[in-house]
C-alpha cells in the first residue's frame, strides 16, 4: 500500500512539472539554461583558471577580426582618480606591482591600482613591469632607474636574454622578481615580492570601491603578443565581473583601433579603451646605443655579484654608472634645448588632436624623460584640456607621473580627471586641500599665486600634513668620475640621470672592475 502512495506521489509531481514546463515552452528533460554572473558573488570572486580563458586563443588570427564602431556617448566618470603607480610610499621599502605595495596605496588614499601586465607562454597573465627585459627602459629599471618604490626587478643569469613569452609562468615566478634596492645582488624572498598573476592581483581587491588601470609595457612586443595580452586581460576582468571598473590602456595610438576590437570581441565594452601619451627615448636619442650601454652595465654588476659572498655592488661600480646616467641626461637637455628640435617634439605630444574621430574611455599624458619634461607636460594638459572641453567633453584626461604637491595642485585646478603618482599619501592631501581652496569659504592656508608657464592659477600654500612629510628620500646627486656631484632636478623617486652614450664607458668600466673592489656592507 506504502509503495502505492509513494508511486502515485511521484506521478503526479513529474505531472505537474510537465504541465509548467509547457506552459512556459520548456523541454522538461533538458538542462536549465543558465547565464555566467557578470559580478562578482558576495562570497568571493569567481576562479578565472587562465587555462580556460585562453581556450581557443592561439588559433585566433587577430588581425582579421570582425569589428563593430564603438558608439560615443556620454560616459563621465566624475570621481577624481588618485592613481597609484605600482604601491605604496617608497620610504617603506615596497616593490612595485605587488598585492602587498597595492594594499599600502590604498591605505594611503588611493582610489586606483595601476599595473602594468604581461603574458607568459603558457598564457597567464601576471603583474610585472618588463614583458621584454631586454630593451633599453627594462635594462635601466634593473639598474634601478624608473621604478617606483625601493625595489628594482631581478633576473636570473639562466635566463637574462628572455623575455615573458618565451617562459612558462611558473619558470618565472621562480627565476624573475625584485631585488630589494639596486645594491643588492640577490633576489628578495617571501611574499610580499612574490608576483601575482592578474587574477590574483584584481581577487585581493575585487571588494573595494576602487577602479582598476592595466597597461603593457611600451617596448620589444609585436601586434599580435599585445593583442594576446589585452585578450586575456578581457576575459580576466570579466570573469571577475570588473569590467565596468577597469580600463584597459594601449601605449601606441597606432594600436588603439585594433586592441579595440581585440577586447570587443573578448566580450568588453570597447569604449573601456585608453591611451597613454610619452615621448620615447628613441624620439631624443640613439636607442640602440642607449640599449648596448645600458647592457654593458648590467653585465658589469652581473659580474661584480657572481663573486663568492658579495651581496651588494662595489662603491667604485656605482660611481661609474650613476655617472654614465648623468651623460645621457645632459645629451638629452642638448637636444631638447634645440627649438627645432623642440618643435618637432610638441607636434607629436598632442594627444586630443591625434586622436581624430577615435571613440576612447581617455588619455593618460605621460611625462618624458627630459629636463623640459615638466614644461612639455604642462603644455600638452593645458591643450588637450582646452580641445577636450570645446570638442570631446566625454573624454577623461589623466596626467603621469607627478610626485610634487604643487604640481599636484597646479593639475588639479587646471581640470584633470585623476593623477598618477608614485606619492599617494601626499596627493590624497593635496587633493582633499585643493577641493577646500576652492570652495566660497577659503580656509586661511589657501593662498592665491604660483602659475606656471601654461598660464596664472590659484595655487594652495603647502599643506601642513605635507610639510610634515619631511623631504622625500630621494637620490638627488649624480657622482661624476672625478668624484665632484652634480646636483638633480629630481622629480621622482628615483635618480633622474640616463644610460652613457660616452665612448669612454668600456674602458672606464673595465678600470672598475680591475681595481681593489670595496664592498658595501651587507647589513
Amino acid at each position: 500500500m506504502s509503495r502505492l502512495l509513494l508511486g502515485l506521489c511521484l506521478t503526479a509531481v513529474l505531472w505537474i512539472s510537465a504541465v509548467h514546463s509547457q506552459a512556459n515552452n520548456e523541454d522538461p528533460l533538458s538542462a536549465p539554461n543558465l547565464q555566467p554572473e557578470t559580478q562578482p558573488p558576495t562570497d568571493g570572486p569567481p576562479q578565472c583558471d587562465a587555462g580556460t580563458l585562453a581556450g581557443g586563443m592561439d588559433t585566433l588570427d587577430f588581425s582579421a577580426l570582425e569589428c563593430g564602431e564603438a558608439e560615443c556617448t556620454e560616459r563621465r566618470d566624475c570621481k577624481f582618480r588618485i592613481g597609484s603607480m605600482g604601491g605604496g610610499p617608497s620610504s617603506r621599502g615596497l616593490c612595485e606591482n605587488t598585492i602587498t605595495g597595492a594594499r599600502e596605496a590604498l591605505q594611503q588614499g588611493a582610489n586606483s591600482l595601476i599595473m602594468k601586465v604581461c603574458l607568459s607562454r603558457d598564457n597567464v597573465p601576471f603583474v610585472w613591469y618588463d614583458c621584454n627585459m631586454n630593451n633599453a627602459e627594462a635594462l635601466a629599471r634593473r639598474l634601478g632607474q624608473f621604478t617606483f618604490g625601493m625595489c628594482t626587478p631581478y633576473v636570473h643569469p639562466s635566463v637574462a636574454g628572455l623575455s615573458a613569452h618565451e617562459l612558462d609562468f611558473a619558470v618565472i615566478r621562480e627565476k624573475w622578481g625584485y631585488r630589494k634596492m639596486f645594491t643588492d645582488c640577490e633576489k628578495a624572498e617571501g611574499s610580499d615580492y612574490a608576483i601575482p598573476t592578474l587574477e590574483e592581483y584584481l581577487k585581493e581587491f575585487a571588494m573595494e570601491p576602487i577602479s582598476f588601470v592595466i597597461s603593457h609595457s611600451r617596448a620589444g612586443l609585436t601586434r599580435t603578443q599585445t593583442s594576446k595580452i589585452f585578450w586575456m586581460a578581457a576575459k580576466t576582468v570579466l570573469c571577475l565581473g570588473l569590467g565596468d571598473r577597469t580600463i584597459l590602456s594601449v601605449s601606441d595610438l597606432a594600436h588603439a583601433e585594433m586592441l579595440q576590437c581585440v577586447i570587443g570581441n573578448a566580450g568588453l565594452d570597447p569604449r573601456q579603451l585608453a591611451v597613454n601619451f610619452r615621448i620615447q627615448p628613441g624620439d631624443i636619442a640613439d636607442e640602440v646605443l642607449i640599449t648596448q650601454s645600458l647592457a654593458q652595465m648590467e653585465t658589469a654588476v652581473a659580474t661584480a655579484c657572481s663573486n663568492p659572498g658579495v651581496r651588494r655592488v662595489p662603491v667604485p661600480m656605482l660611481r661609474f654608472i650613476q655617472a654614465g646616467f648623468q651623460q645621457l641626461f645632459a645629451m638629452g637637455m642638448e637636444i631638447t634645448s634645440n627649438p627645432v628640435g623642440m618643435a618637432k617634439l610638441m607636434k607629436k605630444f598632442q594627444p586630443v588632436k591625434q586622436l581624430n574621430g577615435t571613440c576612447l574611455y581617455g588619455i593618460f599624458i605621460e611625462r618624458p624623460d627630459m629636463p623640459n619634461g615638466k614644461e612639455m607636460q604642462e603644455i600638452t594638459v593645458s591643450r588637450a584640456l582646452q580641445r577636450r572641453n570645446k570638442n570631446r567633453p566625454r573624454l577623461h584626461i589623466y596626467v603621469a607621473v607627478i610626485n610634487e604637491h604643487k604640481e599636484m595642485a597646479w593639475h588639479i585646478r587646471q581640470g584633470v580627471d585623476g593623477i598618477l603618482t608614485g606619492a599617494v599619501d601626499t596627493l590624497a592631501v593635496v587633493h582633499d586641500t585643493v577641493k577646500a581652496c576652492g570652495s566660497e569659504n577659503r580656509p586661511a592656508h589657501c593662498t592665491p599665486g604660483g602659475g606656471s608657464s601654461t598660464g596664472e592659477v590659484d595655487q594652495p600654500a603647502v599643506p601642513q600634513q605635507v610639510a610634515e612629510l619631511g623631504p622625500p628620500p630621494y637620490i638627488t646627486q649624480c657622482v661624476n668620475t672625478d668624484g665632484s656631484a652634480t646636483e638633480l632636478n629630481t622629480f621622482n623617486k628615483v635618480l633622474r640621470c640616463w644610460a652613457t652614450l660616452l665612448k669612454v664607458w668600456s674602458t672606464a668600466l673595465e678600470a672598475a672592475q680591475n681595481s681593489v673592489p670595496i664592498f658595501i656592507s651587507a647589513e
